[in-house]
């Protein structure tokens, strides 16, 4: 999910594309790609050579589908607002005789969400529209500070990975509405807590309002049109 990050930056690039219907870099763009193919280019055979050759990219890749293939009731994002079942909660489909108590919870959110894939595809295709729209033209710090607007929308994390929302505050820098509304992101999340009890209930309605607070970053920091003299 980091890549996300990356790819905000990659994104506004794209957005300043379509504006100027020109396809070019900036020298500072150059840099961010050399910079990117350089590091891939060092750390990835890097990596495979403390950990016993390429085949732990795949031990890796595994483990991570594995992840990602198995609901949790603390994981959080877009995926996991559109995989909700109000009628069967973690409290009414827990079922103690099973060797997973667990299981018909799991299964429902599986369903659930394979119904709504191509919904869930389109909206993210919509956000990262609109990230490339408010990163266009703009230095390439923000696109990548908006590329964390991603990471809500596109995976589906469990709760700590939440933290990586602190990076959103550098915006704070042109846009001081952006550290008041992660703060209050905050103080709804600790009363979301407080409110509900079952972890899945808190954690759903920890998503709803964190790709709200996303979509009111990424339409505030996007460029408005100048008025016409």
């Amino acid at each position: 999910f980091p890549g996300l990050i990356v790819a905000g930056a990659l994104l506004g690039i794209a957005g300043r594309w379509v504006e100027s219907r020109r396809l070019s870099l900036t020298r500072d763009e150059r840099r961010f790609v050399a910079g990117g193919l350089i590091a891939t280019a060092l750390l990835v055979p890097a990596s495979a050579l403390l950990h016993g050759g390429f085949g732990a990219w795949g031990e890796f890749f595994e483990n991570s589908r594995t992840h990602l293939s198995t609901p949790l009731a603390n994981h959080v994002g877009l995926r996991t607002v559109l995989a909700h079942d109000p009628e069967l909660t973690t409290e009414t489909a827990r079922d103690p005789e099973l060797a997973d108590p667990m299981a018909r919870w799991k299964q429902a959110r599986k369903d659930r969400f394979e119904a709504q894939r191509w919904f869930f595809g389109a909206l993210v295709l919509v956000f990262a529209g609109l990230v490339a729209r408010a990163g266009a033209g703009q230095p390439l710090w923000i696109g990548a500070a908006l590329g964390i607007t991603l990471i809500p929308i596109a995976a589906e994390l469990t709760g700590y990975y939440w933290a990586v929302l602190l990076g959103l505050a550098v915006l704070a820098e042109r846009h001081r509405d952006v550290g008041a509304a992660l703060c209050g992101l905050a103080a709804v999340g600790w009363g979301i807590a407080q409110h509900w009890h079952w972890t899945d209930e808190i954690h759903v309605w920890l998503s709803v309002v964190t790709v709200a607070f996303c979509v009111f970053t990424v339409l505030l920091v996007t460029p408005r049109a100048s008025a016409p003299d």
